[in-house]
């Protein structure tokens, strides 16, 4: 059950009321959330904008950019086990097909995640794993515009999951040819 945590507009900012801070804020791709990091319980939290939007991601009229209402409680909270580095929205989420509502996290010492929009539950995850065989944890993440594929940053690599494929099954792709070479991108 969500913890009824109330928020209002301040500007064009969505402000919490109380002790945790909203480090981030997107937009659903339908328009009719709103996705938010707390930093002070490493939460991720979903509230309904009230906006229609349509299948095709287009948007409702104005998408993100139409007034909010002034207060807001969310409809949804999940919480990672520690600090979040990055989340997003599944590109092709639809409130209409409830199978598309999810969203991805990632998080210190934690594989990727992704949650369930309508109950907040954990949906899957994805183990990336060093070469002593330890779980890694992803720095970012990112699906590609079809949701077929979770692009994940590491350090010295990018690793490549298929999203129906949850597990540690991914390719790596290595940023840097050896750690002694001075080309190549580093991170």
């Amino acid at each position: 059950m969500a913890r009824q945590l109330d928020c209002k507009i301040v500007g064009s900012a969505l402000e919490c009321i109380g002790d945790d801070i909203f480090s981030g804020v997107q937009c659903s791709p339908d328009s009719t959330c709103a996705l938010t990091q707390c930093t002070g319980d490493n939460s991720l939290r979903v509230y309904e904008t009230g906006f229609q939007g349509s299948s095709d991601g287009a948007g409702a009229e104005g998408g993100c950019s139409s007034p909010l209402p002034r207060s807001l409680s969310p409809a949804v909270e999940s919480r990672e086990g520690s600090s979040i580095y990055d989340y997003c929205w599944y590109p092709k989420m639809n409130s209409a097909d409830p199978a598309s509502c999810v969203f991805l996290s990632s998080s210190r010492d934690h594989p990727l995640h992704l949650w369930d929009a309508y109950n907040g539950k954990l949906r899957a995850s994805y183990v990336a794993r060093d070469r002593n065989d330890q779980p890694e944890a992803a720095t970012c993440c990112h699906f590609d515009p079809t949701g077929d594929f979770i692009y994940a940053g590491y350090y010295n690599a990018i690793r490549v999951f298929r999203t129906g494929l949850p597990g540690d099954d991914c390719e790596l792709r290595r940023t840097v040819a050896a750690k002694k070479r001075k080309d190549g991108q580093k991170g």
